[in-house]
């Protein structure tokens, strides 16, 4: 179910909730979201948006997911602009009724752009999941302390068939979704 409302010409209002159980045979999972987010355009050159969700997702074991952000684009002057978007998220695991586990991840990224040819920006990405922190090579140990990605990508529009891009840094694996599609990606951490 989703539903959008626009109160004031300069806001916007987008709330939406699901769903789903998947039924394995010999267990079933529940999976809950429920996602707002508002969108505001304070001034003709600037577009903020401020989101919440709200998730459980059995087949994780996650019994309760909440994750919030913002996000600030400033267009500065014709065909320059800032983007600076920020989110953190808690996650509490639950397995059967004697082990709890709390994580949190946080993501904050800047870029600076030049429409339609050049862009340059950082990211950085905190974890403290114990899948993410924990090196699986030392057997007798677990590891604890957050883990970090850092990053900086520049993209050059060389015409309308060709970009050229270069990250270097680390980014975290997992899944990736982008305008509607999901895909995982593995972890890495140099020069691409």
């Amino acid at each position: 179910f989703e539903m959008t409302y626009r109160p004031a010409d300069n806001l916007f209002l987008l709330a939406n909730t699901s769903f789903a159980q998947n039924d394995l045979g010999f267990a079933k999972f529940d999976f809950a979201e429920r996602f707002f987010e508002l969108t505001a355009y304070p001034f003709s050159s600037v577009t903020a948006k401020a989101f919440y969700d709200w998730a459980k997702d059995e087949l994780k074991s996650e019994t309760d997911r909440k994750t919030g952000g913002l996000n600030f684009d400033w267009e500065f002057k014709p065909g320059y602009a800032l983007t600076v978007d920020a989110q953190q998220q808690k996650i509490i695991r639950s397995f059967g009724s004697s082990f709890r586990e709390e994580l949190n991840n946080s993501y904050l990224s800047a870029t600076f752009s030049k429409s339609p040819v050049l862009s340059l920006g950082f990211a950085l990405d905190r974890s403290t999941d114990p899948a993410e922190t924990d090196d699986p090579a030392t057997f007798t140990e677990v590891e604890s302390d957050a883990k970090y990605w850092q990053s900086v990508v520049a993209s050059f529009q060389i015409n309308m068939s060709h970009e050229i891009s270069l990250f270097y840094g680390s980014r975290r694996g997992g899944l990736v979704c982008l305008s509607g599609t999901c895909y995982e990606v593995l972890p890495f951490k140099g020069l691409e």
